[in-house]
Formats: C-alpha cells, structure tokens, sequence
C-alpha cells in the first residue's frame, strides 16, 4: 500500500509514506448487486459490484471494508468466505483469490492461473472450509487448498468427491452449495411486496434474490441484484428491508448542515419530462442523520412538479433546503415535506445554478447568465445582482469572507463588499475556482493555483485539470477527476492521493473540508479521511 511518487505533472515531486489504520479512512457507499454472503459469529460479510461489506449483527449497522479497496485494483468481490476454523476472510476478485486474518489489513494474493491453474474467475463457483484445509469448488473440480499459505495440495473431480465432508461453504449466486429461500412463505412488514419465489417489488421497481445466508436458527440474509439487503425470520414468516446503507454509491454532492445531518445527490439524480408520467422509482436525494445512522430517500415520483435533472449545491438556513440545479432552485420545507421549485415559470431565473452563497436574508446565485440574487424573507428570486456587471456572464464559483463576496466569472474576478453594495474589479484572469480561511484566498485555473493576499498574487503550484481547491491554514487540497493534491503553503511539500490510499472510486466530483478531515465524493460513494493525523506536524 505504500508509495513513492517520484515524477508529477511538470516535475512537480510528492513524497508518501503513510501506514494507516482502519478508523483513518470511513467509506460510504452503496454495495450495488450482491454477489455472495458469509457469516461469523458477529458479522455478515457481503461480496458486491461495489466492494466488501460487514454487517455488525450486534449494532444492527453496515460498514464498508476499507483495506480491501486500497490494496485491491479490481473492486468487484464475486464471493466472500469466512473460515470459522481459523477466523480468515477469503474473496474472490476479476484477477484472484485473495486472503487474510481477520485481525490483519494485509491481504495475501493466490493468481487464479499461476497458482491455482484456474483459467477464468468465472470458473469458481464456491469457497469452503472445514477443520483441516480450504475448499475451492470450480466447475469441474474440488481443489483443496493449506489454509494458511493458499498453496494447492490436491485437486478432485467433483462427481468423486464427497461433497458433505463436513465442509462450511459460502452463499453465491453460482454455486448449488448455497442456501437458498423461497419468498412466497414470507410476508413483507414494510412497503415491499412478495410478486414470487425469488422477487420483491417496491414502487413499481423489482428486486430479485441473489443469495441468501442462514445466520442463526431464526433468521436468514437476503441480497439482491440492486443492493437491497433483507432480513427474513424463518419462524414469523415476516421479511424486511435492511436500511442502515444508502440506496445510491455514485455521490456528485455531499453537504454537512448546521444540524449534523448529511444530503447526497447523485451525479444524475432525476429527470421529469413534463409530458410523460414514470412509474418507476428513482431516488433524487438521500438524507443521513448520521448520529442515528438512519437514511431517508426522496423519490422522483414523489414530488411531480419538480423537472430539474442535476443538482449541483445543497445549503440549509434553519428549516429550509436550497438545492441549485440546472434548471433553477428548489426550496425544501424539510418540516413539513414541501417542495418548490423556482424557474422560468415563476421568476425570471433562467439559467442553470452551480454554486449559491447565503449572506443574511439573501442567498446568492451563481449561473450561467449571472449573479442572481433570492430574498429568504420574501420567498423569490429578487433578479441579478447588478444590471452593470456579471449580467450574460458565466459564474464559476462564490465564496463569501470578511463581509466581502468574491466572484470569479467569464468576465474577471471581482469583490463585492456587502456592507456598501460596491463592487471592485480584481483580475482579468480566467480563474475557475475559489477558497478562503482565515487570511488566505485561493484561486486556480485550469492548471494553476495562486495565493491572493487582497491585491497580489503568488504562484503556489501547478496541477493538471483542476476541478477544485480549497484551503486550510498553511494548506491547499486540489483534486481533477482522478486524484487528489495537497500541497503546504510553508514548505512546500506536496503530497498525491487516489485509490491505493483510500479513495474508493475511479472519478472524484467534488471534496469538503470539515475540521481536521476531507470528505470525497466519488462514483462508488464518499469516504472520509482523516488527513490532519498525517499533516499535523508537516
């Protein structure tokens, strides 16, 4: 997992050599379709699309199992195995069969062809073990494998072997060793409904079992193609969802609001066509209450009138949700579960929203067409700021600090002072994005980033396609669509991130500072870093 980057970008140099810990690095994501299910005496383990997760049975909660990510390039886990003899986790990946104690981060690697003279992954059906060894069941063959160095001791043609040997297996879709669970016994107690033996339906959106787990006398684990977990208990005959994941992984916006609670859309939420009714479910915005671990989704079908497609910002001021979308901004009565939405229907805003500010009784917008402004009190778009300036200009990014409201657009780079209505005109320079703390201010363009101190500008670092910065203290985080930056303003030093670290995903969209941590929002779900650890004493 260690590395040393030696050449960046234009000879810029990053040292690392981090070794992190479990708690340094939290991911949350959705595990998409669920491949295989294993069970310990704690914790259920589920192989997915989207990587390996943990159920605490205890706690009741989902957790993401970071380490397999950063050591592990293929993400998608096909079958997972607990060895209950030995308390190992074994998984099955693209590439390889891969194994580690529980109580390890360092995971041992079996290559399916040299190793274990296995052609395909596709060719692995099951994974098992009983006291003295482990059991790889392919299409053909039994291979037993020594259980603590993986390597191969004998292999079997599987109509000779006596497949109940006391051997433990794992949960698959591919496998016939697998549990299995008939759903037409079993009656759902929330908004589910039982269409047949192996089929859920919630909403007009079907669901279908791919492997079930047997994880005490009572109770059985269900997961299905889409991500939905289920538990069924065998002796009421009732089957419910599992709602402590979210319902979505790929996460454009993540937004902290003053009550501790998270709102995360997706890259490509929802569309509406005025003209068309979809029956089909789709989750247009997910809410955590992150101290009760309880996620709330709300549906597309929900709320008709909304036609936005993207959403680009989320702000909170007391009750109210501003979210800024492509095609205006929707007002959200989170009390009373009311939504509005402010277009060219009902207000001259016209454009595409991408970045919003809030200033007392006024929210400002930054579009396509300018800088709009919206009275809080008055509940409307009150028009652009200025018919003067930053009118049929693009607005790239706002960021309000020392009652000054800075403004980067097509037009140049401007301070607004909010205490006189003033304006004055800073650059000419095409800088796209923008950060303030404390003392410092933080503009790049596409490739650079500068230190502006009020009235001059000082070169701090070059990076390729920069998506967006922000600053804290002596430091500056960039990030392009593929890895992150961090560069200290003291000295100089300058230090990569991307996914043998720990960010899951293989594009970023965006990252927030909170304190000591960086949160990514990534195409398989956000992690959060706890980097001020590593860079306290940089």
């Amino acid at each position: 997992m260690f590395k040393i980057i030696i050449i960046f970008f234009l000879s810029l140099i990053f040292n690392q050599n981090f070794s992190y810990s479990d708690e340094d690095w939290i991911t949350i994501t959705s595990p998409g379709r669920i491949n295989s299910i294993s069970y310990s005496n704690y914790d259920v383990f589920l192989a997915s699309e989207n990587g390996l997760f943990g159920y605490d049975t205890f706690n009741m909660n989902f957790y993401f199992i970071d380490d397999a990510f950063r050591r592990i390039e293929n993400k998608e886990i096909y079958i997972v195995y607990h060895d209950s003899f030995r308390d190992h986790l074994w998984i099955l990946n693209k590439d390889a069969i891969y194994f580690k104690s529980i109580n390890s981060n360092i995971w041992r690697e079996l290559d399916l062809y040299s190793n274990l003279n296995i052609v395909s992954n596709n060719n692995v059906l099951n994974i098992g073990s009983n006291y003295e060894s482990i059991f790889i069941e392919t299409r053909d063959e039994i291979l037993e494998l020594n259980p603590y160095s993986g390597i191969l001791l004998q292999s079997e043609i599987k109509n000779d072997f006596n497949i109940d040997n006391n051997i433990k297996w794992s949960s698959t879709s591919r496998s016939s060793l697998s549990d299995f669970v008939d759903l037409t016994r079993y009656f759902s107690s929330d908004q589910w409904t039982v269409i047949n033996k192996n089929t859920l339906e919630h909403k007009g959106r079907e669901v279908k079992i791919t492997c079930v787990k047997e994880i005490d006398n009572n109770s059985v684990i269900v997961g299905t193609d889409s991500g939905e977990i289920f538990i069924a208990e065998i002796f009421s005959n009732r089957i419910k969802e599992v709602s402590s994941i979210p319902s979505v992984s790929n996460i454009k916006v993540a937004y902290l609001d003053q009550e501790n609670e998270w709102w995360l859309a997706d890259n490509d939420f929802f569309y509406l066509d005025r003209k068309f009714s979809y029956e089909r479910e789709v989750v247009f915005l997910l809410r955590w209450i992150e101290e009760s671990n309880q996620w709330i989704e709300y549906y597309q079908n929900e709320y008709p009138g909304i036609t936005s497609k993207d959403i680009n910002r989320i702000t909170r001021y007391k009750n109210n949700l501003y979210v800024a979308t492509n095609f205006g901004l929707l007002l959200f009565d989170i009390y009373n579960n009311d939504w509005k939405l402010y277009d060219s229907r009902n207000s001259d805003l016209l454009s595409k929203i991408t970045d919003m500010v809030v200033h007392e009784d006024l929210i400002y917008l930054a579009t396509n067409s300018g800088l709009y402004i919206y009275s809080i009190s008055l509940k409307k778009i009150l028009g652009l700021f200025s018919k003067s300036i930053l009118n049929n200009c693009e607005i790239y990014d706002l960021e309000f600090f020392n009652n000054k409201l800075y403004v980067l657009s097509s037009k140049g780079f401007y301070e607004i002072n909010l205490l006189t209505n003033t304006y004055e005109f800073k650059s000419d320079k095409l800088f796209l994005n923008l950060s303030a703390s404390n003392n410092s201010i933080v503009l790049s363009t596409k490739n650079k980033a500068y230190l502006f101190d009020g009235n001059d500008y000082q070169f701090l670092f070059t990076s390729k396609n920069i998506s967006n910065i922000k600053c804290t203290d002596d430091f500056v985080w960039a990030h392009n669509d593929r890895n992150a930056f961090l560069y200290n303003i003291t000295n100089e030093n300058k230090y990569k991130y991307d996914s043998l670290d720990g960010i899951p995903g293989s594009i970023i969209y965006d990252f927030n500072l909170i304190d000591n941590w960086i949160c990514f929002n990534t195409n398989n779900g956000i992690t959060f870093y706890n980097w001020g650890k590593f860079h306290s004493n940089d």
